[in-house]
């Protein structure tokens, strides 16, 4: 091969959609199953409530990233996105601690703030737009 030729590029083989969640949820399953058989303390209610609510954030990003990795790309700012939303979640929470009545907030109807529920609205809206800006930016 000469200096100015380059070599041919060659298609990658297409793997199903479905071959890639089956497998996913194939080892989910084979791991669960484990689990239950070998420890005792893992065969509780509370416990699998407990272990889903801690993997649930990083099985919906795990499952996005198989989709862009199957897809031909990668992208590595997933995780510092997440961080960086994160941060972003508890820093609202401590301001609308402090400033409950904080300017543009005014409007919103007081069981809207008063609630627990009101202001978890409120920062779930905020860090989902920080998340998607900082995604916007990063490309």
């Amino acid at each position: 091969m000469s200096e100015n030729q380059l070599p041919a590029l060659t298609k990658r083989p297409s793997i199903p959609l479905s071959s890639i969640l089956g497998n996913a949820f194939f080892a989910l399953a084979l791991l669960l199953i484990l689990c239950l058989a070998f420890r005792p303390e893992f065969r509780n209610l509370q416990t699998l409530c407990m272990v889903a609510r801690q993997v649930t954030c990083v099985g919906i990003i795990a499952l996005g990233m198989t989709f862009i990795i199957a897809g031909g790309g990668i992208d590595l700012s997933v995780g510092s996105l997440f961080a960086f939303s994160g941060v972003v979640s508890v820093l609202c929470v401590n301001f609308l601690a402090a400033n409950p009545q904080w300017g543009p907030l005014k409007h919103l109807p007081e069981n809207l703030m008063g609630t627990p529920g009101g202001a978890f609205a409120v920062v779930t809206v905020v860090s989902l737009f920080a998340g998607a800006a900082g995604g916007a930016l990063n490309g």
